[in-house]
């Protein structure tokens, strides 16, 4: 038996499930100990602060989305009508991949339209969600960082992006969840009903992912800059906050692939992975 249920040999040699396996395991287990190992020293260091809380919520977050992407649980009677909540114990491991994540629209096979895009629906919220929990553990850091200080206009600053940035990113989970009119059309393309146009919402959530990776690097700059130490110190920190920006070149390439999953050959290969690289590297920053 195959890999990719229900494909031909010649089919499943053209997926990309093995590339898909790899990436994903590599970074989730790599976020995984960098996190785990974080939270262990800051224990004994002084015990756990609220920024160790929010890296540890974006870990489990995505732990879920990876699993989603990879790890798939799905009904042995292959019973699709039945809700994801309500799943029977008599369970059969399947992968995402074995439904066709990893290949064109017209190669995958007919028969697992459904569950590939119930799949697909179940990891939209975790992913939207879960990349602000990161961010929002380093804006905490920064709070830490300067607390006791006299930059308390900058402290307000903070705040009011931590709210920012959680608010625009449940409003875009919200989006994605209530997509289409009636929302089980999200994952029954199949039925009669209407969806919000893919394009101009996935630049939507797109631009809010960006923009708030980019504040999030950005607003300590300028405090950095104006703290008394020597130059080459100085210069370290301010690239270490820096590279944050690599999840905002994660989400730009993920972002481009749009263009190929509604005009080219649809293959959602490198959206996912480019989606999964961020989350799990955004955790590990």
């Amino acid at each position: 038996m195959g890999w990719v249920l229900n494909a031909s040999p010649e089919v499943e040699a053209e997926s990309q499930w093995r590339l898909i396996l790899a990436v994903v395991l590599v970074v989730t287990l790599v976020s995984i100990i960098t996190v785990c190992s974080r939270l262990w020293i800051r224990k004994e260091a002084r015990g756990l602060a609220a920024d160790d809380w929010m890296a540890a919520i974006a870990m489990a977050f995505a732990i879920i989305y990876s699993i989603i992407c990879v790890v798939r649980k799905c009904l042995q009677s292959h019973d699709w009508t039945i809700p994801l909540w309500t799943a029977h114990t008599n369970f059969e491991s399947l992968t995402e991949t074995r439904y066709g994540l990893g290949l064109p629209i017209k190669l995958r096979p007919k028969e697992n339209l459904i569950p590939y895009t119930r799949w697909n629906f179940a990891g939209r919220p975790f992913y939207q969600l879960g990349i602000s929990f990161f961010k929002v553990a380093l804006l905490i850091s920064y709070l830490r960082l300067f607390q006791g200080t006299s930059q308390r206009i900058y402290r307000r600053v903070v705040w009011i992006t931590i709210g920012f940035i959680f608010l625009a990113h449940l409003g875009c989970t919200f989006a994605l969840v209530f997509a289409c009119k009636p929302v089980d059309k999200s994952w029954n393309p199949l039925k009669t009903g209407t969806c919000l146009p893919p394009g101009p919402s996935f630049t939507l959530y797109a631009a809010v992912t960006i923009a708030s990776d980019l504040v999030v690097a950005i607003l300590p700059i300028p405090l950095l800059v104006k703290l008394n130490i020597s130059r080459n110190k100085k210069i370290g920190l301010i690239g270490v906050f820096l590279l944050g920006l690599f999840t905002t070149l994660c989400s730009i390439f993920r972002y481009l692939q749009i263009n190929r999953i509604q005009f080219g050959d649809g293959n959602t290969t490198m959206l996912v992975l480019w989606g999964v690289i961020e989350f799990n590297v955004g955790v590990c920053l």
